[in-house]
């Protein structure tokens, strides 16, 4: 199983979720090795339900949960599923993602499939809430990383060959 594949069953099942935590990390240029990916799903209704429904075309689960396995899923901050060798955290929320993080979602086409990723700003907020040491040594990392994205490009001297 690859991420793509989960990826993509998430694109088929219109699952609306950001990935977050180390992975996201990752794609903003933190030089980092993980193992598994961190994603948060929107409190929106139906959503689970689709959530499940890429699992199970996943063949990680072989039937839809009951109504009260998906009460208890939607209570619990974070569920851990293995699929295929690969490890994938699912929080239901997050501190530090607001509505207007949903907004700020970016769609990246990778081979084919659309990943939803925090916004950098995002991603600072949610490890900068955890407590732990290895986020926080992220964060520092992914603020300097966010300085120089938001330096201004060097500006040319009029008359400049070009």
């Amino acid at each position: 199983m690859t991420f793509q594949k989960i990826f993509r069953a998430f694109q088929s099942a219109k699952v609306e979720y950001a990935m977050i935590g180390r992975t996201a990390a990752v794609y903003y240029g933190l030089s980092a090795v993980t193992f598994d990916v961190d994603i948060v799903l929107a409190l929106v209704p139906g959503n689970a339900l689709r959530f499940f429904k890429a699992l199970k075309h996943l063949r990680v689960i072989s039937q839809l949960p009951s109504k009260m396995e998906m009460d208890l899923f939607e209570s619990q901050k974070v569920t851990r599923f293995g699929i295929g060798g690969l490890t994938i955290d699912v929080l239901k929320w997050q501190e530090g993602f607001s509505k207007a993080s949903w907004r700020r979602v970016k769609k990246v086409r990778y081979r084919g499939v659309t990943i939803r990723i925090a916004h950098l700003h995002d991603l600072i907020e949610t490890k900068s809430g955890t407590g732990r040491r290895k986020d926080m040594a992220d964060v520092r990392r992914l603020r300097k990383i966010l300085e120089q994205e938001e330096q201004p490009a060097p500006r040319r001297k009029r008359g400049a060959a070009q």
